[in-house]
């Protein structure tokens, strides 16, 4: 099978630097929909949910390819959400 990775000559270092870019925007677009989803009327809110579902699948998209090239790219939820808090942590110190 292959994929868009296949050509690519990346190495897993850098691989898993895109990788977790994805992980910080899929956090990025959390973070933003939990602070402004209470302030939206409830069918807004809805359609903001659904436009980052479809948002959060194409950065799924875009990443679980390298994580397929390189197995050990692969991260369990807790090593998942630990990247997204490192990325918060630099983000807004303190």
């Amino acid at each position: 099978m292959t994929n868009w990775t296949d050509k690519l000559r990346i190495s897993p270092e850098l691989a898993a630097r895109i990788r977790d870019g994805g992980i910080y925007a899929l956090d990025e677009l959390n973070v933003m929909y939990e602070d402004i989803a209470a302030k939206l009327e409830p069918a807004d809110a809805e359609a903001l949910r659904g436009a980052l579902g479809l948002t959060s699948s194409a950065i799924l998209d875009f990443i679980n390819p390298l994580i397929a090239r390189f197995p050990q790219l692969e991260v369990s939820d807790d090593e998942w959400e630990a990247i997204a808090v490192t990325h918060r942590r630099r983000r807004n110190p303190g």
